[in-house]
């Protein structure tokens, strides 16, 4: 790992990343395999460490109980095809044409995938 600065700084990354949400004394075993597997991709990578670093992110947020909701509207349940929708941080996730069209929609929630 300490071979590419490149790759080393995304493993640090990790590790700062892991000191932030894993509780002392708390047993984590999925993020403790995730990290694991993380650091065996990475070590074997040759570049994109930043994209192997972001993908260990959003895959840890679904072991801690926080993953956004991007399969189906938050706010009907209707199931959302492709990349068009608005993501609502507020909500926890994707909104619908439907629903967007509804629901006011904050500045900070303007992230659309379209």
């Amino acid at each position: 790992i300490g071979e590419k600065l490149d790759r080393f700084m995304a493993s640090s990354d990790m590790i700062s990343y892991l000191e932030k949400i894993i509780q002392e004394e708390q047993p984590s075993p999925k993020i403790f395999d995730l990290s694991i597997e993380f650091l065996e991709v990475i070590s074997k990578a040759n570049d994109n460490f930043d994209t192997i670093l972001l993908s260990f992110y959003i895959q840890s947020l679904k072991y801690l109980g926080i993953m956004p909701e991007l399969k189906k509207c938050v706010n009907c349940g209707e199931k959302i095809d492709g990349l068009d929708y608005i993501f609502s941080v507020e909500a926890g996730g994707g909104l619908c044409n439907k629903c967007t069209n509804i629901k006011t929609i904050e500045a900070g929630d303007r992230l659309i995938f379209r």
